[in-house]
């Protein structure tokens, strides 16, 4: 008892110092957290501790990804949200470091919310808060980490529920592996609801931490990121596989590799943005992208469209409806352009009128093409089942995809974010209610009837000139 209420007084007294000396470096809090860090190492680890239970046993790297977190010289947090996101391995100590910062905010007196997914992830968090010796007890039911100083401030833990994400704020927001919530569920609203907790407080932060997945919170969070990065021209985020980490063995990695799929290695250990259950189009290019230096903006405006690809849809009332324009060969498909549109006089304009139009017929679509036939348009009306649907997405497997996301950027979204259905037994695309300009590119390569002149075109990836093929090939 006597040592506890030495080791209390101990963290007290330090409580005190690192605050005086915050009150003197603000805004920047560098010197005040590496004293913090200090302290961790000598009192977080009792000797005999196993390295993989060690709070205070950070690599340079882990140490510069939380001092990103703390500040930036070019972001006042007093006016705006300095938002910082780290990309991570798993079994990297995101939730261990994650711990060990909130903590820091909340002995200097700052509210502080930290918020999972789902309730089970919060017991990891929960072991690194007990492991810190600032931490007086934790109390998930009562959503309380309780800090030994009085100078402190609780910290506010919960998942992503109703009532965890309205009515509360904070100074500083901790999410806890946000690539487990998809955008279509949810917890995506729930993990949105929580982002105004830190708008009325005048030291706004913001830190993410996960492993990817595509079509996320966290891939939102990161590309948010990427953007403000280019804003301030600063580093917002940070990113380590499991080539950074050596207590990750090659061994353990090639033992996975040889029982689990690649997709999943892709993501849960080498930081690659990946669709569950794996990406159904592994060929995509977009223009500008440095790996091509040959598609440019310039280059794709030269591709002239043949094809037109039609989605109806009933269920959106501001752009129920989309028409894409492309063009294709036996090699390459280059979509151009989308188009949200809804007037089905938008068919009937001019630019389509030497153009190949294929619409999606039957089912709830005959509603729309039952009025485009009695106003007299002339395409291809097309009702698919799935076996059908599946052979025009093996005809764009088959080839590489080419997009400026600029001028097609739902499509870039539905490429992106396209899976395989877990749920069927056969090989099936996932439904989902956004796909409308995948659709339309799925009735885009429709087979044209009799021969066509088809001119040589210059290969943009390989340079070599060839002769455009306009031939369905599953």
């Amino acid at each position: 008892m006597s040592n506890l209420r030495e080791k209390r007084k101990v963290v007290q007294q330090f409580t005190k110092q690192i605050r005086e000396v915050w009150d003197t470096t603000y805004p920047d809090p560098i010197i005040p957290f590496r004293m913090y860090l200090g302290f961790l190492r000598k009192y977080a680890d009792p000797p005999g501790t196993r390295d993989k239970d060690k709070l205070a046993l950070w690599t340079p790297w882990q140490i510069k990804d939380m001092e990103m977190c703390l500040y930036n010289p070019k972001i006042n947090p007093e006016r705006e949200t300095l938002q910082t996101t780290v990309l991570r391995s798993r079994r990297s100590a995101k939730t261990r470091d994650g711990t060990s910062t909130a903590s820091f905010w909340a002995t200097l007196g700052y509210d502080v919310g930290w918020r999972a997914p789902i309730g089970g992830q919060l017991t990891k968090a929960a072991f690194w808060f007990s492991r810190n010796p600032f931490v007086r007890d934790v109390k998930i039911k009562d959503r309380e980490v309780r800090f030994v100083s009085p100078l402190s401030r609780h910290i506010d833990i919960a998942p992503l529920t109703p009532g965890s994400t309205k009515g509360g704020d904070c100074d500083c927001m901790f999410y806890d592996e946000l690539g487990d919530v998809l955008k279509h569920l949810q917890a995506y609203l729930l993990y949105l609801q929580s982002r105004p907790m830190v708008a009325n407080s005048d030291f706004k932060h913001i830190t993410n931490f996960s492993t990817p997945w595509r079509d996320t919170a966290f891939q939102d969070e990161w590309d948010i990121t990427k953007r403000l990065e280019l804003k301030y021209d600063a580093i917002l985020t940070s990113e380590h596989t499991a080539d950074e980490c050596p207590w990750l063995t090659s061994e353990f990695i090639e033992s996975e590799r040889l029982n689990y799929p690649s997709w999943y290695i892709d993501a849960m250990y080498y930081c690659k943005w990946t669709v569950p259950y794996g990406a159904v189009f592994e060929k995509v290019r977009v223009v500008g992208d440095p790996k091509y230096p040959s598609l440019t903006k310039e280059w794709l405006q030269s591709i002239k469209p043949h094809f037109i690809g039609v989605d109806f849809n009933a269920g959106d009332r501001d752009k129920p409806h989309y028409l894409l324009t492309l063009d294709y060969d036996a090699e390459y498909v280059y979509f151009l352009d989308e188009y949200p549109f809804t007037d089905l006089n938008f068919l009937f304009d001019e630019r389509w009128r030497f153009l190949s139009m294929e619409v999606e017929d039957g089912l709830w679509n005959t509603q729309f093409t039952e009025q485009t036939k009695s106003m007299g348009l002339s395409c291809i009306y097309f009702e698919w089942n799935e076996s059908e649907k599946m052979e025009r997405v093996q005809e764009l497997r088959n080839r590489v995809l080419i997009l400026d996301k600029d001028r097609a950027p739902l499509l870039y979204k539905n490429l992106m974010n396209a899976a395989y259905d877990p749920n069927s037994r056969l090989v099936k695309l996932e439904k989902r209610t956004d796909q409308h300009a995948l659709d339309c590119g799925l009735h885009g390569v429709h087979q044209l009837g009799g021969e066509v002149h088809v001119p040589q075109r210059l290969d943009p990836l390989r340079g070599k000139v060839f002769t455009k093929q306009k031939i369905l090939r599953v």
